[in-house]
């Protein structure tokens, strides 16, 4: 009885480990959706006076846009976040900026 139970919690250990290992596939479509639509935003990042988009990495799956890197002012991560929205297609954002902390 014991082997059985010490088998079975092995054979699961490893369905579930396989599970998890499983990369998100998408379709063709859905990653050409994806390259668009981060060209999009990095075009209207470019765009914006207010913004340096020199130092901030786009990534985009399944519409969810996430942004990286580091920018100047708090402001200035408010605007990135407000142009990126205002994008369409922009299902979301994950905001992955570094802002600098507010002086005391």
């Amino acid at each position: 009885m014991g082997k059985r139970v010490i088998a079975g919690a092995f054979v699961l250990l490893i369905a579930l480990s396989a599970c998890a290992g499983t990369p998100e596939r998408r379709s063709t479509g859905e990653v050409i959706d994806d390259v668009a639509l981060a060209a999009r935003v990095r075009s209207v990042l470019a765009a914006d006076p207010l913004v340096s988009s020199l130092r901030i990495s786009v990534e985009v799956s399944r519409g969810l846009v996430s942004v990286t890197g580091t920018v100047g002012t708090a402001r200035e991560k408010e605007r990135i976040l407000e142009d990126v929205r205002a994008v369409p297609g922009v299902k979301g954002v994950n905001d992955l900026l570094a802002a600098p902390s507010p002086q005391p």
